[in-house]
């Protein structure tokens, strides 16, 4: 009898211990998810670590970061003056060209003879082509124009130089009128003659200008390009005002920030 006792007494041991391991096992199971599920809240913070910062104001912020996260170079902008004095070099190389004037719809282009280069800086730039905005997409300390041109130069490396000229109401152009008779009247026709167009011709007598790095004022808006902006405005009719705003209508782009750039001028 004792003997039964002795070994019914360790069969109730012996299952006791495995139920002891089991529960023992439950736990070990329990805390190993927990681990699992601790690592996966970590990847989701490193996640957000890595996230790119939202940018409130650029100049806490070093350029890098400026650059990857928005655009900070585009163009059009107001020009507000004075602004800082720095030397420069620029000299333009211009000859005459045949007349080739496209109405483009958008815009009034006049393609332009190889030929006439502008050096700035001692960079070399060929001019391509020139055309018109109604109304000036730059201003002048706030102050918007009833015109703008833009001149386009190319580099031997595609970058891009523009001269631009504000135009105000007063005087006939004569420059303008040598080829306004013979602007297109329908849209993507071209009208070309052996008349000749210099545009120095159309450069007023204050040579003085502002620039600054900035961008085409047209899709793509390509940045890296280089402004150089006529400080002193040139006069054309109300009637040569109308003629370029009834073909091109509204074709200027919003101003742009100015961001971390400053204006010069020479």
């Amino acid at each position: 009898m004792n003997q039964k006792l002795f070994l019914w007494l360790g069969s109730i041991t012996l299952l006791l211990l495995q139920a002891c391991g089991e529960i023992g096992n439950h736990k070990d199971n329990i805390q190993e998810v927990r681990t699992v599920d601790t690592t996966q809240s970590d990847t989701t913070q490193q996640v957000a670590k890595n996230t790119p910062p939202v940018i409130g104001d650029m100049k806490k912020h070093n350029g890098e970061v400026a650059a990857c996260v928005t655009k900070y170079r585009q163009s059009p902008i107001n020009v507000t003056t004075p602004g800082e004095k720095k030397e420069h070099s620029l000299k333009f190389k211009y000859v005459s060209s045949h007349e080739v004037v496209e109405n483009l719809g958008h815009t009034v282009e006049l393609l332009y003879d190889k030929g006439s280069e502008v050096a700035f800086d001692g960079k070399t730039y060929r001019l391509v082509q020139f055309h018109f905005h109604t109304p000036s997409e730059h201003k002048i300390n706030a102050d918007e124009f009833p015109m703008e041109v833009h001149m386009v130069h190319r580099g031997a490396d595609s970058t891009y130089l523009v001269v631009a000229l504000l135009f105000q109401q007063g005087e006939e152009n004569a420059f303008l009128k040598t080829f306004i008779p013979d602007i297109p009247k329908q849209i993507g026709d071209t009208t070309e003659s052996k008349k000749e167009l210099n545009l120095t011709n159309l450069f007023p007598k204050d040579e003085r200008f502002y620039t600054y790095s900035g961008s085409l004022t047209t899709p793509p808006y390509t940045e890296g390009v280089r402004w150089i902006i006529f400080r002193q405005p040139v006069t054309c009719s109300k009637e040569q005002i109308a003629v370029f705003k009834k073909i091109e209508g509204f074709n200027a782009r919003n101003l742009q920030p100015m961001n971390l750039r400053r204006i010069e001028e020479f």
